[in-house]
C-alpha cells in the first residue's frame, strides 16, 4: 500500500461524481463455496422490508442456493442500500394538463440500489448497482427481479469460498486517520485487501481531517485523509515537503432546489 518511512502520505479526495447505468463486479474463486445465503435488511428510507421479502421471493427460484435465517448459518451476506423515488408521472391523457398527478398517471422512478454479496468476515465478493426502469410499475418487484437474475448469473461464472479458520496476526500494520467521508469505502478496501493479503493489516480512525492531519504530523499514524489539498500547508508550512498528496475518493455534492410551479411546468412538458 504505502512505506511507512519517510515521505509519508496523506490522502485526499475530490468532491465530484458522475453515477449513470448499472455495474456489477465479481470476484471469481473455487465453484461450490456459497451454497446458504442470508438477506439482511436494506439500508433504504422506506419500504425496506418489502424489498426484502421481493428479493427473498426471487432468490427462493434459484435451485443452486438456499435461504437461511441467520447470518451464523450462512456461507455469504446478501444487503445494500440506496434509495427510489418518484419523479413525476406519465400521463394516461397526453394534452391533460393534469397529467402530472398520481390520479391521473402512472409514476416514473428514478435512484439506484447498491447491492453487494459479503462473505461471513466482511469482505466483498459480488457487487451490482440496481436502477429502475423506465416502465417499472412495481419497483421493488422490478428491483429485486434484477438482483436476483444478476447473481444468479455471477454465481453460474465462479462463486467465493468462505473461510473458516482465523486470518493469521499480521506482520505489518499501517495506521491511518482523518475525513470520516471516505471512511465506508475505506473499510470495505482494507477488508478485502487483507483477506488476499493476511499478513497487512491496514487501519483507519474516522476522526476529522484536521484531526487526523494532526496526527499525522505528530508521527502517530503513516497516513491521513482530508478533502483540503491545502491542509499540511495551513498546519504546518514548512512540513509539506516531506509528505505525498494523492486523491483516494470521489464524492458529489448537488445543490437541490424547491420550485413547486416551475417543477409542474417542467413536468407538463416532460410527459405531454
Amino acid at each position: 500500500m504505502m512505506s511507512v518511512s519517510q515521505p509519508k502520505c496523506i490522502l485526499r479526495f475530490a468532491c465530484c461524481c458522475a453515477l449513470a447505468g448499472s455495474v456489477a463486479g465479481w470476484q471469481p474463486r473455487q465453484p461450490g463455496a456459497i451454497k446458504r445465503l442470508y438477506v439482511e435488511s436494506f439500508v433504504t428510507k422506506v419500504g425496506a422490508e418489502e424489498l426484502r421479502q421481493d428479493v427473498i421471493a426471487e432468490l427462493r427460484k434459484i435451485s443452486s442456493i438456499s435461504l437461511v435465517s441467520g447470518e451464523s448459518r450462512a456461507d455469504a451476506i446478501l444487503g445494500g442500500g440506496g434509495e427510489i423515488w418518484i419523479k413525476g408521472y406519465r400521463s394516461l391523457y397526453p394534452r391533460s394538463r393534469s397529467g402530472t398527478r398520481p390520479s391521473t398517471g402512472t409514476p416514473v422512478y428514478t435512484g439506484y440500489l447498491s447491492v453487494e454479496l459479503r462473505d461471513p468476515r466482511g469482505a466483498t465478493v459480488w457487487s451490482y448497482l440496481a436502477t429502475p426502469g423506465a416502465r417499472s410499475e412495481d419497483v421493488s418487484k422490478d428491483l429485486s427481479k434484477q438482483i436476483a437474475r444478476h447473481l444468479a448469473e455471477a454465481l453460474e461464472q465462479g462463486e467465493v469460498p468462505t473461510r473458516t479458520a482465523p486470518l493469521p496476526q499480521p506482520a505489518t500494520i499501517l495506521t491511518g486517520a482523518g475525513a470520516t467521508f471516505p471512511y465506508p469505502v475505506y473499510a470495505k478496501w482494507f477488508t478485502n485487501y487483507r483477506r488476499e493479503n493476511p499478513n497487512l493489516e491496514i487501519t483507519y480512525d474516522s476522526i476529522g481531517s484536521e484531526a487526523g492531519i494532526r496526527r499525522l504530523l505528530n508521527g502517530d499514524v503513516d497516513f491521513a485523509a482530508s478533502d483540503s489539498p491545502e491542509a499540511i500547508r495551513e498546519l504546518a508550512p514548512t512540513e509539506e515537503g516531506k509528505y505525498l498528496f494523492f486523491p483516494s475518493v470521489v464524492g458529489a455534492v448537488v445543490p437541490i432546489v424547491n420550485l413547486p410551479r416551475e417543477d409542474q411546468e417542467m413536468e407538463r412538458s416532460c410527459f405531454a
